[in-house]
This record gives C-alpha cells, sequence and structure tokens, in this order.
C-alpha cells in the first residue's frame, strides 16, 4: 500500500477501516472476550478503552519521576558488569529489554516491583507472546487435527494462570487503596485509570480478568516495540561511527560536573537527537505491518469495490523506505530531518511519508511516550559509553535478535 492510500484509507475514510477482523479462536482462551484496546473493534468499549489510555500517556508525568531513572541505572550497570567480565564486549538485546520492561510495568503498576516478580512476569509475558503465535496455525487447521495442539494449548492456559497470580495481587492491593481513598486519589499509574473506569451507559467497573488483559496489552505493547527501535538505532550508531560522535557531542553539554545524565527538561534542545530517533524508525519500524483493519459496510475506493469484512493491512515499512518520497533510502540519514530537508513533515499534501505509530483512528496512543523513553535512553547510552564494534566482525543489519559490540568512553 502507498503512502497516499494509506492516508485516504487510514485517515480520510478513517472511521470506516477502523474495525478489526475477529481474533483468531486461540485468543479467545486469553483475551477475556476480546477486552483489549488492540482487538477491540469500533464500538462504545474500544472508544472508553482507547480514551482512558490516551488521557493517561498525555497527562502522566512518571517519565519525569525516579522510575526511568531507576531503570536507566540498571542498565548501565548490568552494561558496565557485562563489559568488566568480558574484555569491554556486550549483547546489548537482553538488558535492554529488561530494562524497558521494568520501566513500564512500572508505568504500569505505579511501583517498583521486585526483581524476582519481574523476571517471573517476564517469562510468562514472552511464554505467552511465544506460544500465540506457535499457536496461530490450529486457526487454519481442521477441528481434527486440533488434538496435535493440545500440549501447546494446555502450556497457554498455564501462562495465563501464572500471569493472573502475578497481576491480580497488585489489582487487589490498588483496589483496596482507591477504596480506603474513596476514589480521590490521584491516577499515578495506568492500573489506576483502570480501575476508576466505568462504562457510561450501565456503570459497570472492568473485572479483574479485564485489568489483567489490558495491563499485559499495556506492558507487552510498550516494552517489545520501543525495545526493537532502541536496539536498531543503536546498532547503527555502532556502524556510523560519524553520527554517533555528532551526537555524543551534542548530548555532553548537558551533563553537569560529576553527573553523567541527561535528563528529561534538556532533550528538547539538542535537535540532532531527534533525527537520529526519527530516522531509526523510518528505517526500521518497530513492525513491518500494521495490525489488520477491516469494514462493517462495502465501500467504494478508487473504483474499486471492497466487501464489508475485507481485511486491509499497510507495509509500514515499505512506506517509509519509498524511493519516490525519500533520496537514498536505504541509507541512514538522521539530517534528512533536520530544518528545511524532506524528513521535516510525514504526513505532506495527503501522503503518509512514514506511519511507525501507525495512522488515523487505531494510531498508537503512546507515541509521545515511546519518543520521550527512546530520547533518554539513547542520549545517555551515548553519553555513558563509547560504542564500538568488535573487531573482525561486521555489523549485520538484517533482522536479526541482537547486536554485540566494545564500550568504552
Amino acid at each position: 500500500m502507498s503512502g497516499d492510500l494509506a492516508h485516504r484509507t487510514l485517515v480520510r475514510m478513517g472511521q470506516a477501516f477502523a474495525f478489526r477482523p475477529p481474533p483468531l479462536g486461540t485468543f479467545h482462551s486469553i483475551s477475556a472476550n476480546h477486552h483489549t484496546i488492540n482487538l477491540s473493534s469500533y464500538n462504545p468499549q474500544w472508544r472508553l478503552l482507547r480514551h482512558n489510555i490516551s488521557t493517561f500517556l498525555a497527562t502522566t508525568s512518571s517519565l519525569s519521576s525516579d522510575g526511568i531513572r531507576q531503570s536507566l541505572d540498571m542498565l548501565v550497570k548490568k552494561l558496565n558488569h557485562q563489559a568488566a567480565n568480558n574484555s569491554s564486549i556486550v549483547v546489548p538485546s537482553d538488558h535492554i529489554k529488561f530494562a524497558l520492561f521494568q520501566l513500564f510495568t512500572y508505568l504500569c503498576f505505579g511501583e517498583m516491583l521486585d526483581t524476582e516478580l519481574l523476571k517471573d512476569l517476564r517469562k510468562v509475558q514472552l511464554g505467552m507472546l511465544g506460544l500465540a503465535v506457535k499457536l496461530s496455525v490450529f486457526n487454519l487447521s481442521p477441528k481434527f487435527l486440533m488434538l496435535m495442539f493440545l500440549p501447546r494449548l494446555w502450556k497457554l492456559l498455564s501462562f495465563r494462570k501464572r500471569q493472573e497470580e502475578l497481576i491480580v495481587p497488585i489489582v487487589m492491593a490498588h483496589r483496596k487503596s482507591c477504596n480506603e481513598n474513596n476514589n480521590n486519589s490521584s491516577h499515578n499509574s495506568y492500573l489506576d485509570s483502570l480501575l476508576a473506569l466505568k462504562a457510561k451507559e450501565s456503570g459497570r467497573r472492568l473485572t479483574d480478568e479485564e485489568i489483567v488483559n489490558l495491563c499485559s496489552e499495556f506492558i507487552n505493547a510498550a516494552t517489545e516495540t520501543t525495545s526493537t527501535v532502541l536496539e536498531w538505532i543503536m546498532a547503527n550508531l555502532v556502524k556510523h561511527q560519524v553520527i554517533q560522535e555528532k551526537l555524543f557531542n551534542g548530548t555532553r553539554q548537558f551533563t553537569k560536573k560529576g553527573d553523567q545524565y541527561v535528563e528529561m527538561e534538556n532533550l528538547k534542545h539538542i535537535p540532532y537527537l531527534k533525527a537520529v530517533i526519527l530516522e531509526g524508525l523510518r528505517r526500521h519500524p518497530p513492525a513491518h505491518f500494521l495490525l489488520p483493519h477491516t469494514l462493517d459496510n462495502d465501500i467504494i475506493l478508487d473504483g474499486c469495490a471492497i466487501p464489508k469484512g475485507a481485511v486491509v493491512n499497510c507495509a509500514v515499512a515499505e512506506i517509509g523506505r519509498d524511493e519516490t518520497v525519500w533520496k537514498d533510502p536505504l541509507s541512514f540519514m538522521p539530517e534528512r530531518f533536520l530544518n528545511g530537508n524532506d524528513g521535516m513533515h510525514m504526513i505532506v499534501e495527503e501522503k503518509i511519508k512514514m506511519m511507525p505509530f501507525g495512522a488515523g483512528r487505531r494510531a498508537c496512543p503512546g507515541e509521545g511516550v515511546a519518543m520521550s523513553v527512546l530520547e533518554y535512553f539513547i542520549a545517555n547510552l551515548v553519553t555513558r559509553f563509547h560504542w564500538k564494534r568488535v573487531e573482525g566482525e561486521k555489523i549485520d543489519m538484517t533482522d536479526r535478535q541482537s547486536f554485540q559490540g566494545l564500550l568504552s568512553r
């Protein structure tokens, strides 16, 4: 799908294309009747949940608190430890993912969870994601073949049970606190906002099962997408030392003597930092495709009849690499996002030039938070360490699970 067609479908005809196809059968057992933002179709339930998370993310002050500093500190400590014990060589992927997992659980629950609890929850979340993908073939198989998939299905259900065992006590503790304060406490976490939420028509509040789903969705979506982009950008900085040095020269002026931190309030004064991140998002979006959209009515688009229920998707990566829009699109050039260059606006003349966060009514509500997290982590990782490739090894820029590099500074 081209950028102009994506604009017509997702923006100009956004309401028509805002629906979701029915979820695959294996998700029924773990989705609380599809009670998540991503799986809900375009209906009052989705609008309520979407408005709630958008409001929370727009008003949260958590990123200016100790939460993001603690997560960065943990990451730096682990990188230093690995470098000290491995001739300055680090493979940062798992450390990055866990640090961001810690941060987004903090945003979700409003508290720093115990390390062992975090590890247990991370194991469960990853297990459920992996099995959900493996079981997707089950939805396309004849019913009599379901016996082949039963062991995996039971494993998925056991992960779900363990997930509830870990999260429900946190939910109950927060609910008790809200009741004791007559629901007058401020929403310091996503969980608090969910506990206060109720449907306008019925006044019904969310069940524990629904809250577990929504918290899991929040943590997974934020962690996996943000960590993917962060890894790609760091890999490009290892490959392009000139870009890394230019970024370092822009960030180090905002560190204080005896304190190597670049604080949140200074990030807006480093335009090259944002340019590096936008180029990373253009060149390596966190997902190559959006979640599928569908229609609830027949429509005519460009003279073609699209029937009700047709599944529509957008090739996010291809839009960001369109050579008719971007000069030398496969090159990593942050300068294209500085003043006066072709990347200054993502949507120009009703054409989407890049859409790493989606577009239209289903666009990611966490774009602002994700950008802030990426800016903070990248600024501080580049200021703290000089990232170099391991001698004798090439930087593999194909799709991969992790990269390694040398640390110094």
